[in-house]
């Protein structure tokens, strides 16, 4: 981008017409900024002002702050030395990601070899052998929508990311990975038939937080209940609730993070 040299574009396109002029559909659009330790104290700046409270007489004052802080952020982008290195690395990270919040779609000995050979290609020379012997063992996959993107996919993600090219076609090839990427991404999360790992998480929290909050409203009425009748001692089933309560804060916590 030009008024930002540290964000990148990277668009998927549909299939072109030429007999017709208009532009192609985008069926997907990813956005790489280059970060480093640089916008630590930039991002907690920001962080701090959002935090912070302020009389209405001062709101315009805070949004100024705001949008100072957010344009200093924009506009102060260190260099990056090896802009292609980092995207290469990342990427190949997020990939790994994607495959092993599938582990439970693999039988055990299975995810163990997939999990040493992509560990690895990121040391050694690969080859197209090697690259195969990954997509047999993904394509044994229990997860339908995992495994029927292997040949679309996953495959040519494998090769862009991880084969030796030419110093002229990797920049090309790191561009249609990160495209391939995202409709990896993208495919997983619209899979009807078997859910992506990280949306049942999402479901499992979303009915959590709700259960949390019914019982904690429960608690308060029981309190209030307890208060107007005069009694002040608690019983064995209000400290269950309680121990329930903070079993549940404890699985949301885990949940969270796994989300």
């Amino acid at each position: 981008m030009a008024d930002a040299p540290a964000h990148h574009l990277f668009v998927l396109l549909g299939p072109v017409d030429e007999s017709k002029n208009h532009l192609p559909d985008i069926l997907c659009v990813i956005q790489y900024v280059a970060v480093s330790n640089f916008f630590c104290s930039h991002f907690s700046s920001i962080f701090k002002i959002r935090q912070s409270t302020s009389a209405i007489k001062d709101y315009p004052m805070h949004c100024l702050k705001i949008r100072v802080a957010s344009c200093n952020l924009w506009q102060s982008c260190p260099p990056v030395t090896n802009v292609q290195a980092f995207l290469l690395s990342v990427a190949r990270s997020l990939f790994q990601q994607i495959i092993y919040a599938h582990r439970k779609s693999f039988e055990a000995d299975k995810y163990a070899v997939i999990k040493s050979l992509l560990g690895s290609f990121q040391k050694n020379m690969i080859t197209v052998d090697d690259i195969n012997d990954v997509l047999s063992m993904l394509a044994s996959s229990n997860h339908l929508g995992l495994a029927s993107l292997v040949n679309s996919f996953i495959k040519p993600v494998l090769g862009e990311l991880y084969l030796q090219c030419s110093s002229t076609d990797l920049v090309y090839n790191l561009g249609c990975a990160w495209l391939r990427l995202g409709g990896l991404r993208y495919h997983l999360l619209i899979t009807f038939d078997d859910l992506d790992p990280a949306m049942k998480y999402s479901c499992k929290h979303l009915r959590l937080v709700e259960k949390i909050g019914l019982l904690e409203l429960e608690n308060e009425v029981r309190k209030e209940s307890a208060y107007l009748a005069g009694w002040v001692s608690w019983g064995e089933a209000d400290k269950q609730r309680t121990m329930a309560l903070e079993n549940l804060k404890a699985d949301c916590k885990s949940l969270k993070g796994k989300v």
